[in-house]
Order: structure tokens, then sequence, then C-alpha cells
């Protein structure tokens, strides 16, 4: 009979102490992606509302020929400052002749473009929407 050592040879202790921490040092570094991805997540999500809403009170707004002046209240303009993430909202209204092929008065249509901007957004959100005279 032969007397086996029963037990973990120094080699092996090694190999699972150096495994152990290599994933240990991972689980912070995973934990921090996942963090700045919802927090990016988050900051995207709040400039696509705040672009959906302003679309949303362009649209309604009642005065078609007010659409492009800059008066107060009104579409076009830059405003600055805007959410929790201090965006930058610019929006352009321009006569569209790309629907109809002709601008006239039976065929007057308006493109609005909102483009929110700033507060550590990566890329621009724009939405786009094409008015027609009521």
């Amino acid at each position: 009979m032969q007397n086996k050592a029963a037990g973990f040879t120094l080699i092996e202790v090694v190999l699972a102490l150096v495994i152990l921490s290599f994933v240990l040092l991972m689980l912070p570094v995973a934990g921090l992606n996942f963090t700045r991805t919802v927090f990016d997540s988050r900051r995207r999500n709040e400039a696509n509302a705040v672009a959906d809403a302003w679309i949303a009170r362009c649209r309604m707004d009642p005065n078609y020929d007010a659409l492009d002046s800059t008066g107060t209240g009104k579409c076009r303009g830059t405003v600055t400052n805007l959410g929790t993430f201090s965006f930058t909202r610019t929006t352009t209204v321009a006569l569209d002749a790309t629907v109809s092929g002709m601008a006239n008065n039976l065929n007057d249509y308006k493109r609005v473009t909102v483009v929110i901007t700033g507060g550590g957004l990566t890329t621009p959100v724009s939405r786009t929407l094409t008015i027609a005279r009521p």
C-alpha cells in the first residue's frame, strides 16, 4: 500500500488565488461600467423627453404663421439649462417645399427641427416634424 498525501499542492493553491483575485478585481470594474451605462441611458432618455415635449408643443401651436417667429413662446430659437442635465435646445423652422415640390398658399409646409445638445450627451438628440398649413 502506498501512503498518498491528501490536499492541494502549492501550485494549485497559488493558481486558485490568482483566479480568485482576478475575479474579485473585475467586479468593481463591471459595477462601474454598469452604473455609467445606466446614467448615460437616463441622460439620453431625458434628452428624448425634452425633444418630444417641444415637438408636441410646436405641433399644437394654433398660430401656424407664428411658428417661425422669434417672439417669446414661439417654436424657433435656442434655450439653455433645460432639465436635470442642463441641455441646450435649438429649434429651427423652415418652409419645406420638398413635401409637395413647391411652396405656395395651397402647399405650405413648415419643417420644425429640434436638436438637444450638451448635458454630457455624446451625440445630439434630434426630432423633425413637418406641419401643414391648416
